[in-house]
This record gives structure tokens, sequence and C-alpha cells, in this order.
């Protein structure tokens, strides 16, 4: 392909046939199932398919199509097909549902449904994780197509729980295999960029484990005074309950959830972090005189990041604002504990590791309830093609002027593991458009705009390459 004649189509229609519709998709206030009660009821998931597929319809490129499995209970999947005129069979992975939009936080007029663009950066929920890959996906083919090359066989498999866990993925790929088939290649949308300057390959993600633990121990509130030191007080118990998750003075998870470091992923850090320098932790918005963990050994900073278990409180109930704090010993105290899984590490033995450190032998003998378990395996990327390293080379150099890179992550995506799995012989491809100072899941989530027409580019000319060589 005319790498000028790409940049030139990309560019004429960057505006309408990608921000102007991601824009749009931001505006509909669509969450993942785990974090909606209403998920089921309120439509608004089907308002997230129905837009992105009319949108696809929309463009009448000729010979795509596109299907949507509805089934009560589950949530809906989504499958864009460009016939294309190889037989190669490319999956290409994104995701529809999105983060909780926490209010709160955002800076001033922005907001979770409010798309706003500032200096190169388009601002919402959905906007970098992973509402992009619909409208990214679509432009590379109609750039690809402008220029009269073959095209694989190209299907755009969208989820729409991947930010609970995908729990129904492989029963929803069985449901669609009709148009999924069986995936020579699986480029997947849903990953970050260690920075903008090319390329980067996904060498490994974490898994993940979460869910809400509640400690109760009273019938009703008592006045702390009269009982402080006779009735067991619930955030205290629960605070013992993470002492066995990590320890409060190391940091170190408990080796149940946890893996030995392979040699192969130190050398990595090693490469890494001296690429990256100060860099690597320059976007943890930190607070003046604030020290990043393991701020004098950036290697074992990439690895805390990229392989070790880590443990993260994301939310709280049953603690009321302090402006309403009485002398009360309160009920019940319930928290959001997150683990970030080693890559290698069975989500399925760390569920069961997980409860049995929040429910065996509690303190005082209190009810320990785990609900909302959700979890997924991590990823470890098999080796490729060798020329498939060569045209990740030639797509980079041709938008970014860089080879590709490579490197882990420390986000998760079940489904990687789940298709690796499912279709062994595929050969998987994890990119993305997220960069590190996207605050993907937080307020003020954002994608880099710059990049993203880059990126486009990129993934049409990794179309049509997979087309010549495979």
């Amino acid at each position: 392909m005319d790498v000028t004649k790409t940049k030139a189509f990309v560019d004429q229609n960057f505006e309408d046939v990608f921000v102007k519709v991601l824009s749009g998709f931001v505006e509909i206030p669509n969450l993942t199932p785990g974090f909606d009660e209403s998920y089921f009821t309120n439509g608004l998931v089907e308002q997230a398919v129905e837009y992105v597929t009319n949108f696809a319809d929309s463009l009448k490129i000729p010979g795509l199509k596109h299907y949507v499995h509805k089934e009560k209970g589950r949530p809906p999947m989504v499958c864009i097909v460009y016939p294309g005129e190889v037989k190669t069979n490319v999956m290409v992975y994104g995701h529809l549902d999105k983060q909780p939009h926490m209010t709160a936080g955002w800076s001033e007029g922005l907001g979770p449904c409010k798309p706003v663009i500032r200096g190169n950066k388009l601002y919402g929920r959905g906007s970098a994780d992973d509402g992009y890959a619909p409208m990214a996906f679509l432009l590379a083919i109609q750039a690809a197509r402008e220029q009269g090359k073959k095209l694989p066989r190209l299907v755009l498999t969208l989820e729409c729980e991947e930010e609970s866990g995908s729990e129904n993925l492989l029963y929803l790929l069985d449901k669609m295999n009709e148009h999924v088939g069986v995936p020579d290649f699986c480029i997947c949308l849903d990953s970050e960029t260690c920075d903008y300057s090319r390329i980067w390959m996904t060498t490994s993600l974490k898994g993940m484990v979460s869910a809400n633990v509640k400690c109760s121990a009273l019938k009703g509130g008592l006045h702390s005074g009269l009982f402080g030191g006779i009735a067991p007080e619930t955030f205290g118990i629960l605070r013992q309950i993470l002492d066995r998750f990590e320890d409060p003075e190391t940091g170190k998870v408990n080796d149940l959830l946890d893996t030995p470091i392979p040699d192969s992923k130190r050398e990595e850090a090693r490469k890494i972090s001296d690429y990256l320098g100060d860099e690597l932790y320059a976007a943890a918005n930190l607070l003046p005189g604030v020290k990043a963990v393991s701020q004098h050994d950036l290697a074992d900073m990439y690895l805390n990041n990229t392989w070790k278990a880590t443990l993260a409180i994301t939310g709280a109930a049953g603690l009321p604002h302090v402006g309403q704090a009485g002398n009360v010993l309160r009920p019940w105290t319930e928290l959001r504990i997150s683990v970030r899984l080693p890559p290698n590490k069975s989500a399925e033995e760390a569920k069961k590791a997980y409860v049995e450190l929040c429910t065996k032998d509690v303190p005082n003998n209190a009810v320990v309830e785990v609900n909302n378990l959700i979890g997924g395996t991590g990823f470890m990327a098999k080796p490729l093609h060798p020329w498939v390293y060569t045209m990740l080379d030639a797509a980079s150099n041709s938008f970014f002027g860089q080879d590709h890179g490579t490197y882990g992550i420390g986000g998760s995506i079940p489904f990687l593991c789940e298709l690796a799995n499912k279709f062994p012989s595929t050969q998987i491809i994890a990119l993305g458009a997220m960069g590190p100072d996207c605050n993907a899941h937080n307020p003020d989530e954002s994608l880099d705009l710059v990049f993203a027409r880059k990126f486009i580019g990129a993934l049409s000319h990794m179309f049509a390459d997979i087309a010549d060589n495979a």
C-alpha cells in the first residue's frame, strides 16, 4: 500500500468516520454488567450495540454485514464481518461495555458522557477503553479498499462484559461460531501502548480476581463508648483479613495469589525500564513529594506492574461520610478487594484462594460474605510467524518512523487467555491505543487523537499485509 495515500485518506475521513462517531458513543451512558444492577433492563447496552451497528451499515462497505446475538440473562455479542478477497480469517477484538462513570473527580468542563476535545485528546468514558475499536476497524478497511487492496476475511468481535471478567465469553463465541469461525489471526485492539512513539505489541497481561467482601458482626449500631472493647469492630476485622492478602510492611501479596518471575520477564524489565527511565511512573498522578513504589529500582517497579500480584481497595460501603461519622460501632463494613494476578496464574485457583483467605477462621467468628466474585486468567504471548514481526516493523515505520516495540502490561483482558485456549493455533497480536496518560477506568479518560490517526493507518496496512503473506 502507498503510505502517502493511506495517510491522506485517513486524514480526510478522520473527523467524520472516527472522531464524531466515537464522540457519539461516549455520550451513551452504558456500563458493564458487574457495575450496573439494571444492565439487563435499562436498554443502554442495546443502545450502544445499535449505535455501532447502524454506523457500520451507514458506510455501505460492499459485503459488510453485522450480526448480533441476544439472549435473556446474558450480555449481547456483536460480529461485524467483511468477507474479504483472501480466505485467511482475522478476528479483530474490542468491547462496548464501560467502567463506572465516577462522576466525581472529572476536571472542570469534562464528564463521563460528555465528549470534549482538548488539545490532542478526546475525553469521555469509553473513548480509549475500548470504544474506538469499531471506528478504527471500519476506517482501516475503507483506507485499504480505496487503494484496491485485497483483504483477508475480517471479523470484528465486540464483547459487552469485558470489564466484568468475560464470564460468558466462551459461551457467546460458540453461539457466534458461524460468523467467528476459527481465526488464523486475532488482532486485539483493547491493549495499551507503552508510549506514543511507535506501535507496541503486548507480550503479557495480568489476570485479575475481585469481589465485594462484607463483614457483619452486630444487629445494629452501638455507642462506641458503651461497647468499645466489647463488640467487634468490623473494619478492624477486614483489616486483619487484608493482612492475609498482603504483608502490611512489604506489600508482598500472599503466595497463594502469586507465581515466580521468569528470567525472560526480568530481562524485559531491564530493557523497558532503561528505555523509559522516570517516564515509567511519570503519569502516575503522584502528589508533590510522594515517591512511587520501588522508585529506587525501576526494573522492580516494572515487574510490580506487569508480573507480581498486587492488591487494591477499589470501593467501600457501610462507612458514613466523615461529616456524619458519630461515635458508633457500625454493624457491618464492605470493601471491594481487587487483586491483579501474574499472567500465568489460574484465575480459578486464585478465586478459591481468595475466598479461603476471606472466610477461614474469621476473627471473633464474625460473618464474612464474598459476593460478585469475578476474575480472569492473564495472557502470555506465544511466538508469532517471523513475517508477522516484519509486518509490524513495516507498519510502525510507515506511520511512526520506528520499529515496533514489545512489553508487558499490568492490565487484564480475559478474552485473550480464553481465545488462546479455545483456538491454540491462532496467532494473537495484542495492540492498542491506550497510552500511559489515558486514565482508563478513572476520571478524565481520554484518547490521544494524534496517535489514533497514525494507528488506524498502520492497522490498514497490517490488514493488507496479512492478505499478501498468510
